[in-house]
C-alpha cells in the first residue's frame, strides 16, 4: 500500500480530483467561502479542511479520500486564505502536513514564510519526523532551473524565507532530488512567454527513501500543473 497525494490550483471539478485515486488532495486558489464549504464537502463526499479566502482571491483546502484511516490531532488555519497546517495519525503513523498558497509580493512572503516557521516550531508542529509541505509557493526556488523567459534576478529574501524553513525542519525539495537538471514548469504565461515552478512538496529526511514516485502532471481549467507525490506506506 501506499500514501498519495497530489496539489492543484483549482477546484472546479471534484470529478477530476476523484479520478485521481489519491489519498490526499491539496488545493490552492479555491476562492472559496465559508457559504460553499457545506456543498463542496457534499460534492466531494468526505472530509475537507478549509481555509478560506474570498470569492475571486486566495484560499486553500485538503480534501481526503473517503475511508482513509486519517484521525486529526491539531489544527492551525490561517484566516486569510493562505495556509492550512494539521497534525494527524495516517495508518497509524503520525504526520504533520501543511498546504500553503504564498504571497506574490516579496515583502509579504517573506513575513508569510517566517510566520509558518514560527507556529511549526511553537506549536510542535514541527517535532514529528514526518512533515510534508506542499502546495504554491509562488516563488521560483532555483531562477536558472525552475524559470524560463521574463526577468532572472532571483527574489532573494523569498528564496532565504523558504530555505530557513527547510534548514529548521530539515525539508528538501523532493522533485528536485529527483531531477537534479531537469527544466519543468507547474505554471505558464502566453504573452510574454514565462515558465516557473512554483508548486513543491518540502518533505522530511525521513520520507525521502520511502518516495515512490514524484512527478508534475496535467491539471484542469487552471494555468498551473498539479505535482503528484506517492510514498510507499511507513510500518512501525
Amino acid at each position: 500500500m501506499s500514501e498519495v497525494l497530489a496539489t492543484l490550483t483549482s477546484v472546479e471539478r471534484f470529478s477530476w480530483c476523484r479520478k485521481q485515486k489519491v489519498d490526499l488532495i491539496f488545493l490552492q486558489e479555491t476562492h472559496s467561502t465559508v457559504e460553499r464549504q457545506d456543498q463542496w464537502r457534499k460534492e466531494w463526499g468526505a472530509s475537507i479542511f478549509f481555509s478560506h479566502g474570498s470569492t475571486n482571491a486566495r484560499g486553500v483546502a485538503i480534501l481526503i479520500r473517503n475511508g482513509l484511516d486519517f484521525s486529526l490531532q491539531q489544527s492551525e488555519i490561517s484566516s486569510d486564505g493562505r495556509f492550512i497546517m494539521i497534525k494527524a495519525t495516517i495508518n497509524n503513523e503520525a504526520y504533520t502536513i501543511v498546504n500553503i498558497y504564498g504571497p506574490n509580493k516579496d515583502a509579504e512572503a517573506v513575513k508569510f514564510y517566517r510566520n509558518l516557521s514560527k507556529l511549526l516550531r511553537n506549536n510542535e508542529f514541527g517535532n514529528e519526523e514526518n512533515i510534508i509541505m506542499g502546495g504554491d509557493f509562488n516563488c521560483p526556488l532555483d531562477p536558472l532551473l525552475d524559470k524560463k523567459g521574463g526577468l532572472s534576478i532571483p527574489r532573494k529574501y523569498v528564496i532565504n524565507a523558504i530555505d530557513e524553513i527547510q534548514s529548521a525542519f530539515s525539508l528538501h525539495d523532493i522533485w528536485r532530488l529527483k531531477n537534479p537538471t531537469t527544466q519543468s514548469f507547474t505554471w505558464a504565461r502566453c504573452s510574454p512567454f514565462v515558465f516557473c515552478r512554483l508548486g513543491y512538496w518540502l518533505i522530511s529526511d525521513k520520507l525521502h527513501d520511502l518516495v515512490s514516485k514524484v512527478d508534475i502532471i496535467p491539471s484542469i481549467k487552471t494555468d498551473h500543473s498539479a505535482i503528484f507525490l506517492e510514498i510507499e506506506e511507513i510500518q512501525a
